[in-house]
């Protein structure tokens, strides 16, 4: 009798030590898909003074462990998020200011890695908080073309000038403004200031003809008017918009494009 009840009461307490365990397992089980389930939901990007760019990275869940490296050439910043999906509609997003040249997202082996190409090495910090993480890539260094004293027949010679600026409506509505100059490596840079995009091209100038205001509203898209202008030497582009609106910028040779969309999910 007493040898039946202690086997019995043996069994018993082996049946529960198994689900006892059989339920960590579920809960770690529940954990690791837990830690798994971070999905890179969106990317936006503005410019900051000194040419930096902060790049925001939203997530459905807090951030978690991000590795991060550099490479020279091509010069790139890539960071590495374990356990993390690609929830992205764009694969790459064109940027095209200061040394920032495009960001894009790549899902692969149970994490999504974040590529940052730059026009030239440049420095960064991140930051966390919550469900963001903000990449600030900075200005990088640029070559000193006087480091051995001015030229001024060189100086002449390879002096940019804005020759054309362009409007046209492109796919879904969307504005594109295109600055056309007379040759290559424009150093343009471009900021949001609320209903209004601005870019200053520090190394080109502007003729009197090109400076006058633009009415673009019958091409229906967000943008209102064009407003070149001189700028101590420069050349300022205000771009006037109207409603909630996204923004990207890039160049490519002798030419800087802008191009305005109305917001994903604003009404109107």
């Amino acid at each position: 009798m007493t040898a039946n009840k202690t086997i019995g009461e043996g069994m018993g307490t082996k049946r529960r030590w198994v689900l006892a365990m059989g339920a960590l397992a579920v809960g770690m089980a529940t954990s690791l898909s837990a830690l798994a389930a971070n999905v890179l939901q969106d990317v936006r990007y503005a410019s900051a003074p000194g040419g930096k760019v902060d790049i925001t990275l939203e997530f459905s869940e807090p951030v978690g462990d991000v590795q991060a490296f550099t490479t020279d050439t091509p010069p790139r910043i890539a960071m590495d998020l374990p356990g993390t999906s690609n929830g992205l509609d764009q694969r790459r997003i064109v940027i095209g200011s200061g040394a920032t040249s495009a960001v894009s997202a790549v899902e692969a082996g149970g994490r999504t890695r974040v590529v940052v190409d730059l026009f030239r090495p440049a420095g960064y910090t991140t930051r966390a908080t919550g469900n963001l993480l903000v990449l600030t890539v900075d200005g990088g260094a640029q070559p000193n073309n006087l480091a051995t004293g001015p030229d001024p027949t060189k100086k002449v010679a390879t002096a940019l000038e804005v020759a054309n600026i362009d409007f046209r409506r492109g796919e879904n509505g969307a504005g594109r403004v295109i600055l056309k100059f007379n040759g290559d490596g424009a150093a343009a840079d471009m900021r949001n200031e609320g209903n209004r995009l601005v870019v200053d091209v520090a190394n080109a100038s502007i003729p009197e003809a090109l400076r006058r205001r633009l009415d673009v509203t019958d091409f229906a898209t967000p943008v209102k008017s064009l407003e070149p202008n001189a700028n101590a030497g420069s050349t300022r582009l205000v771009i006037h918009t109207n409603g909630a609106v996204e923004s990207m910028a890039y160049q490519t040779g002798n030419e800087y494009v802008v191009e305005v969309t109305p917001k994903r999910g604003a009404a109107g």
